[in-house]
């Protein structure tokens, strides 16, 4: 096969068009970084008790330890809980140069990453009846953290910019045996691509899970506790126990 018809096998096979007669690999060169977020309508649901409420969010490691704390006094029982599931996805291009030997230098050339809120959920204890004042107020307590996020999500392009240059740049340029076409060298990009989306993602749902402490504070409980003339801390009282 001559070097024409391998340019356009590699253009077919959606690689990058590689350089020849490199005698050693080039330097690394910053790729182009494209950074979008999708966020999600929060679904609502009241139809989970707050003892459920409370066992799902201990036990899946949606509350911090100063969360929990507060959830367990009597005056400020988890009356609600909003749960924001993010995933990371990448796709990428690639640019690849092989040496004399067929040996192949390659590096990405274009990463896409987008961050998509998967699941957006707000519960309201079923203790809460709608349409009334302490349903009302611990709605909009939740909907803070919603706004937590949405605020997270707006400033979000920049702080993964350099998440993501970091990643490439500790990657860098890759050196791969006997790879004419470049095809071990792009797998082992979406290897390292896709293993980074998935760490990027869990630490993303731990950073949702720390937001909630500037929301959940021991004044806010307290102001929750407190409000509706003592309608909402009597449903707090009666339910102490479960």
């Amino acid at each position: 096969m001559n070097a024409k018809t391998l340019i356009m096998s590699a253009v077919l096979a959606g690689l990058a068009v590689p350089a020849y007669a490199y005698e050693e690999c080039p330097a690394y060169v910053e790729p182009e970084v494209v950074i979008t977020t999708a966020g999600r309508a929060p679904e609502f649901d009241n139809g989970v008790t707050m003892s459920e409420l409370k066992r799902y969010g201990f036990q899946s490691g949606l509350l911090t330890e100063r969360q929990r704390a507060l959830a367990g006094k009597e005056t400020s029982r988890l009356g609600g809980l909003t749960v924001h599931t993010p995933r990371v996805t990448t796709k990428f291009t690639s640019e690849y140069h092989v040496m004399p030997s067929g040996d192949v230098c390659a590096q990405v050339k274009r990463l896409d990453l987008e961050l998509e809120i998967k699941e957006a959920k707000v519960y309201v204890a079923k203790e809460f009846s709608p349409y009334t004042c302490s349903y009302d107020v611990i709605l909009e307590h939740e909907l803070k953290h919603v706004a937590e996020v949405d605020n997270y999500l707006q400033n979000f392009q920049p702080v993964a910019e350099r998440h993501v240059r970091e990643f490439l740049g500790k990657l860098g340029m890759i050196e791969v045996p006997n790879d004419p076409d470049g095809a071990r060298a792009k797998e082992i990009f979406s290897e390292e691509l896709n293993a980074y989306a998935t760490q990027f993602g869990s630490e993303l749902s731990q950073a949702f899970v720390e937001m909630g402490e500037y929301v959940d504070t021991e004044e806010e409980y307290l102001r929750l506790a407190q409000s509706c003339n003592g309608e909402t801390q009597r449903v707090f009282s009666v339910h102490a126990n479960d």
